[in-house]
């Protein structure tokens, strides 16, 4: 398995003030941004680091501490082996 990226996504009730946080700071892109959901790169180069940053969904908990390591890869299927994937794919995307 190759890994081509990786990011950090945390759930909070508090996006857009994360989001004005970072802007005021950092030299953010967003590569993604639906509003509830925001995937912001620091710095303007394709290998900055990047962060995600979600609103509770589904009845999803903020979380109070830790955060979801997420992995870009070329082909999910051949490392699941073609799995049924869970009611929640979209944890594997």
């Amino acid at each position: 398995m190759n890994i081509s990226g990786y990011s950090m996504t945390f759930i909070t009730s508090e996006v857009e003030a994360v989001r004005s946080f970072y802007d005021r700071f950092f030299d953010t892109w967003y590569p993604f941004d639906c509003g509830w959901y925001v995937l912001m790169r620091l710095g303007k180069t394709p290998d900055a680091p990047e962060l995600g940053f979600m609103e509770p969904r589904d009845g999803a908990q903020s979380f109070s501490t830790g955060g979801m390591l997420n992995l870009i890869v070329a082909d999910v299927d051949e490392i699941t082996g073609g799995c049924p994937r869970p009611a929640r794919q979209w944890s594997f995307r």
